[in-house]
């Protein structure tokens, strides 16, 4: 384990240093999320009997490097950078059309609430949420909700994106805090738990904090300098969502009878034995069938319907797994689906794809010249971020980028952009022309 930890310790220098010491860049993000979970598996591995294989550590290893090399090397032909960019502009937004969105907001979050209530049978809000998830991630059977409140949750969804960018760069150009986006934003983050998950807080925060480095970046160019105070601010709010992470599960009606640290290594740190017991197994690949895909499942499922294959709903081979009395979860690391799918081919193949689509995005966010509205190329790189620092909890990329949700937030996005700067009153920072 110490090979693994130590391998990528070097990947992560090499990440930072090559992408100009951008912290945000898609190498960065993608290794640090492998150098979190190897580093907390180290701390287990006399409990989990943690001896990984050669396979595992050739994938994780060599798997990162990857991902690094080709954002590397496509950085290096597009050649651009933040220094290039001409400040912000300011497009008024008008409050009343910001009040018509909450009030959108708070109408769904009143319909998904009854919606579950009524499916589940279950009065108690917290308890109705526990039975939903739990029914439709370990059950044969499925609780099927109305069309309509997923595409309210996708709406909620790209308002809390939408907002959370001009939040961030009001506060960037005025050093105001506008208390309407706030609560827009916060509406947004608590639609997101009614169904049971925790991701989308974490998805949210992410993605505001990639929204404020880079339009700080766009806004002050070549004289950017990250202070000692905001990597203190940034681990202190990651140190207290992690320390909240078991009580959260407790609201959101789950049962936690293991001490916090020992539940967060479930989900930081037991993802690399997962898939070192996959892989030991060798016992892959289970699947070559495209329609029945871990990978891109929701993809395939959708091609499936249209060339009329049957059995199209199937749920992720995820097994749970534990070891010496202790609780190691279903996830197995973003490795397991390619490997699971197309074995050590699928790992190289995916990783490719990856890491191709993700750096060519954060390119268009480096080149981006600012007209006032909100910019789709740096929306869509705080939507994706979380799925670079969550690569070693699961394949987040492919379900969160080839899925529907995906198309119906990029519409919204869109029509929130028509929508909000209609006729808008327009002002340049300090470094505008």
């Amino acid at each position: 384990m110490i090979l693994i930890f130590v391998s990528l310790i070097f990947i992560i220098i090499f990440a930072y240093t090559s992408s100009n010491y951008d912290v945000m860049a898609p190498s960065v993000l993608f290794t640090f999320s492998f150098l979190l979970s190897s580093g907390w598996a180290l701390m287990y591995v006399n409990k989990w009997s943690l001896n990984p294989s050669i396979g595992t550590i050739l994938v994780i290893v060599m798997g990162t490097l990857e991902f690094v090399l080709i954002s590397y090397g496509i950085n290096k032909i597009v050649k651009n950078n933040f220094e290039k960019n001409k400040g912000l502009v300011w497009l008024n937004v008008n409050t009343t059309k910001t009040l018509i969105i909450i009030s959108i907001e708070i109408f769904i979050i009143l319909y998904v609430i009854k919606s579950i209530k009524d499916i589940t049978g279950v009065s108690e809000l917290s308890d109705a949420i526990y039975t939903y998830r739990r029914v439709n991630l370990f059950s044969t059977k499925s609780f099927l909700l109305p069309k309509s409140v997923f595409i309210g949750n996708y709406f909620c969804n790209s308002v809390g994106f939408f907002y959370g960018y001009l939040l961030v760069k009001k506060i960037i150009m005025y050093k105001k805090l506008d208390f309407l986006m706030l609560i827009a934003i916060i509406l947004s983050a608590y639609e997101s738990t009614l169904f049971g998950s925790r991701t989308g807080l974490f998805v949210l925060g992410l993605a505001i904090v990639t929204y404020f480095y880079c339009l700080k970046r766009i806004s002050e160019g070549k004289n950017l300098k990250i202070k000692l105070k905001s990597y203190v601010i940034g681990i202190t709010l990651i140190s207290v969502f992690l320390g909240t992470f078991k009580q959260l599960a407790v609201l959101l009606g789950r049962d936690v009878y293991v001490s916090s640290f020992d539940y967060l290594a479930t989900y930081i740190g037991a993802e690399i034995k997962n898939l070192d017991s996959f892989i030991r197994a060798n016992n892959f690949p289970i699947t070559s069938d495209i329609f029945h895909s871990q990978t891109v499942d929701y993809i395939s499922k959708y091609f499936g319907r249209i060339f009329g294959k049957g059995g199209l709903d199937y749920k992720l081979d995820l097994p749970f797994q534990s070891i010496n009395g202790f609780d190691l979860g279903n996830v197995y690391t973003m490795f397991y689906q390619f490997m699971y799918d197309l074995g050590y081919v699928g790992v190289f193949l995916f990783t490719l794809l990856m890491a191709v689509i993700v750096q060519t995005i954060y390119s268009r966010v480096k080149l981006y010249k600012d007209n006032g509205k909100v910019s789709y190329s740096i929306l869509l790189y705080g939507y994706i971020a979380n799925t670079l620092v969550l690569a070693f909890f699961s394949n987040k990329f492919y379900e969160q980028v080839g899925n529907s949700s995906f198309v119906f937030v990029v519409l919204f996005w869109w029509i929130l952009n028509l929508f909000v700067f209609t006729n808008p009153i327009k002002f340049r920072n300090k470094n505008g022309e």
